[in-house]
């Protein structure tokens, strides 16, 4: 199911759209349709490049260190 609901992704089919197109095969919802914050979900988890953290996924300016004993608002006067 997510093979194919990953393959209508690719081809521009919004997320919302490709939920009506699918059918939960087993369990106390079966027949019925997974919600639209699931797909999302899973689409999230399954994803292999989002999986381990990139090198550089942060700005430099994102990351911010200060001093021992130092002000955020800079050196008093």
């Amino acid at each position: 199911m997510l093979v194919f609901a990953r393959a209508l992704q690719a081809n521009g089919v919004p997320v919302p759209e490709i939920v009506t197109k699918l059918t939960i095969k087993t369990g106390k919802n079966a027949g019925g349709h997974p919600s639209v914050v699931s797909l999302y979900r899973a689409l999230a988890e399954s994803d292999p490049q989002d999986a381990a953290p990139r090198q550089g996924a942060f700005p430099a300016t994102a990351v911010v260190s200060y001093r021992a004993g130092a002000s955020a608002r800079g050196p008093r006067r």
